[in-house]
């Protein structure tokens, strides 16, 4: 996870995984990630060795700021799923001008 002062990137290695495999929920400064992938087997066919078994995951993160939860963006693409979390206006510093 990276922060650049106005938003946080989320980088999350996820190979084989698809779209409808994923969730994500935002609240807040709490960030959840969470999948389950299920092995099919074609119809037909009886499996002889299996590699890639059932399995499921949960990551939760407490960011250090609030987040814009209406701009929020992700994407899949070759195995990686990219969040750009921005910044709840509240969140963001503020240039104070002292006269």
């Amino acid at each position: 996870m990276f922060d650049n002062g106005d938003q946080f990137i989320l980088l999350a290695e996820v190979p084989g995984m698809t779209r409808e495999e994923l969730q994500v929920k935002i609240q807040g400064n709490y960030l959840e990630l969470s999948g389950s992938r299920m092995t099919e087997i074609p119809e037909g066919y009886k499996a002889h060795r299996i590699e890639r078994h059932n399995s499921t995951f949960t990551r939760s993160y407490t960011l250090a700021a609030d987040v814009a939860i209406d701009k929020v963006e992700a994407k899949l693409a070759d195995g990686i799923l990219t969040l750009t979390l921005p910044k709840a206006a509240a969140a963001k510093a503020k240039q104070i001008v002292i006269r």
